[in-house]
């Protein structure tokens, strides 16, 4: 064989050992894609029935009003000092340029200490906005209730994903929310998993499954309200109903409807294993309003008459053992005069 003819020869193999690499780069490639895909729709999935976990840390609002102010900051001649130590050790020859670096550290020190002041005077300002707005929170003013909900941003996660929510301080004891979410758009519709030999696979989603994390997305949105106000204010009661987007197969028209609502008081939450606890069972175990049962046959939340406060939260400073099954006895008595209206008449 010649010595052309070999030559010819490795540079075929070197062409099909390149062909062959990038055919496994790019299914390397392909997996690692897939692998992308499936970790983003998994870290969606979390994010969406995970809500409830998560809250804000609780403000003692009280220590914040005895807080003392940011102490001021003291000059400091650090430059002054390394030039004077600088200098020191110098000889008489060597001292010539003494008073002009003198100067340049005098002035140095001086700009350093008029930034700290600057800094200081910002952290003032700052530490008498909150001294301002606890004692406001600690008087039960309801302004002060309603300012810290707009600066400290409480629920910015939530809207985030996309719910919308208002806000309405009904007393210094009881606040009102109620919270838009996304609707069945939120979820996503296909599920997306890695096969054995690591391709992507996306499948429709079973109905099942797909109602069970849209049920546990609002639910865990609602939970998650009530935790971020009982940590951020001192009231007693929340009330939050959630609205989403309710095809009526009757009109063909699709509308936001009131599909939960919820009230529960601080003591309600406080034993609650956030960690662990089913966001739809934790509901299910607070007075509310929503057909998880009607809910679950049709796929859907269907719309509910929102709970009113004023019958079922009670009054201030009422703890009593009978309090929770009184408000329980309001809520179903309404829920049965509204089946009843309902039957056509005889």
């Amino acid at each position: 064989m010649s010595s052309y003819a070999r030559q010819e020869r490795a540079v075929r193999r070197l062409a099909r050992e390149l062909a062959q690499q990038q055919k496994e780069k790019a299914k390397l490639d392909e997996q690692a894609r897939a692998r992308l895909e499936v970790q983003s729709y998994e870290n969606r999935i979390d994010q969406l029935i995970s809500l409830h976990r998560e809250a804000g840390p609780s403000w003692d609002w009280g220590r914040v009003a005895c807080s003392l102010p940011p102490l001021p900051p003291q000059k400091r001649g650090r430059n002054e000092f390394k030039v004077r130590q600088a200098y020191a050790i110098r000889s008489k020859e060597e001292q010539a340029g003494f008073e002009a670096d003198l100067e340049v550290a005098l002035a140095a020190d001086n700009e350093a200490y008029r930034i700290s002041l600057h800094a200081h005077g910002l952290r003032m300002a700052e530490w008498e906005k909150q001294i301002a707005l606890a004692g406001r929170i600690c008087r039960r003013d309801i302004s002060g209730y309603q300012e810290a909900i707009e600066q400290l941003s409480p629920l910015a996660e939530l809207a985030e994903i996309g719910s919308d929510i208002a806000f309405a301080i009904q007393s210094p004891y009881l606040l009102k929310c109620v919270l838009s979410t996304n609707g069945q758009s939120v979820v996503p519709s296909e599920t997306k998993s890695l096969t054995s030999t690591g391709k992507l696979s996306e499948k429709a989603t079973p109905r099942s499954r797909f109602h069970e994390i849209y049920q546990d997305y609002v639910c865990g949105s609602v939970l998650r309200v009530m935790r971020e106000i009982f940590a951020l204010l001192p009231v007693e009661h929340v009330l939050v109903t959630a609205v989403a987007p309710v095809f009526d197969s009757g009109t063909g028209v699709t509308s936001e409807q009131p599909v939960l609502s919820v009230i529960a008081s601080r003591q309600d939450l406080s034993p609650v294993d956030w960690d662990h606890v089913d966001p739809s069972d934790a509901v299910d175990r607070l007075i509310h309003r929503g057909d998880f049962k009607a809910s679950r046959k049709s796929g859907a939340f269907v719309p509910i008459e929102p709970l009113r406060a004023e019958s079922v939260a009670p009054a201030p400073g009422q703890h009593g053992s009978l309090a929770p099954l009184l408000a329980r006895a309001v809520v179903l008595q309404t829920d049965l005069q509204s089946e009843i209206s309902a039957l056509p008449s005889p």
